[in-house]
C-alpha cells in the first residue's frame, strides 16, 4: 500500500513538472528604456525593403511567399533577425514584408529560439 501510493505521488508530482515546465513567456520591447525605436526602424527601413509591423502600406500588392528567420536568444539579436528576413525578402524580389510576428521555442537542445516571420509582398 506505501509503495502504490509512493509511486502514485511520484507520478503526479512528474507530470505537474512537465506541465509547469513548458510554460515560460518572453517579451519583445518595440522601445528601449528611453521610450524610443528599440529596433532603430528607421535606420532599419532607410534602405532596402520596408519592414511592416502592425500598419499596412496603401498602395495594393500580392503576397509572394511567407518568410521566416530563426536564431537563438543566447546569440542572435532580434535586430539580426529583422535585417537577414529583409535580405532575404529582397534577394527574392520582394517590395516589402507586412504583418511582422515574433514568436519563439525550445530547440531539442533546450535553448530558447526567436522566430520572427512576416509575409513578403510585390507592389502591383
Amino acid at each position: 500500500m506505501k509503495k502504490s501510493k509512493a509511486l502514485l505521488s511520484a507520478v503526479i508530482i512528474l507530470f505537474a513538472g512537465i506541465l509547469t515546465g513548458c510554460i515560460h513567456t518572453h517579451f519583445i520591447s518595440m522601445v528601449n528604456d528611453k521610450g524610443r525605436d528599440a529596433f532603430n526602424l528607421a535606420a532599419l527601413n532607410s534602405s532596402g525593403i520596408p519592414l511592416y509591423f502592425s500598419s499596412r502600406p496603401e498602395k495594393n500588392y500580392d503576397e509572394l511567399f511567407y518568410i521566416m528567420s530563426k536564431g537563438t536568444l543566447k546569440h542572435t539579436t532580434t535586430k539580426e533577425l529583422l535585417l537577414e528576413m529583409k535580405t532575404k525578402a529582397q534577394h527574392l524580389g520582394a517590395d516589402a514584408v507586412v504583418n511582422i510576428t515574433f514568436s519563439s521555442s525550445i530547440n531539442m537542445w533546450g535553448a530558447d529560439v526567436l522566430i520572427v516571420s512576416g509575409a513578403a509582398i510585390k507592389f502591383k
